[in-house]
């Protein structure tokens, strides 16, 4: 539901996503994807093995939440208005 969202918003699927690449829209996506997962309750190891990516990754994330608010807040309204 999440990377949905993401898809949706972002317009960078699940494939995307789990690829290597490295492009500042998909470090984007996979940034939102890592926050609004994170307040879901999914820990950065989780996410790390969702999308095969390291786990210092998604830490780092958490921990640089700006620049991506508008998205942030687009992605968490429309997983809760799914549920």
């Amino acid at each position: 539901m999440i990377a949905a969202a993401v898809e949706r918003t972002l317009e960078v699927g699940l494939t995307e996503l789990r690829s290597a690449a490295k492009d500042l829209a998909v470090a984007r996506a996979r940034k939102v994807f890592g926050i609004v997962a994170s307040d879901h309750g999914y820990k950065s190891v989780e996410l790390a093995r969702y999308l095969g990516k390291d786990g210092s990754r998604f830490s780092r994330y958490l921990r640089e939440r700006e620049g991506v608010g508008k998205e942030m807040k687009e992605v968490k309204r429309i997983v809760e208005n799914a549920r």
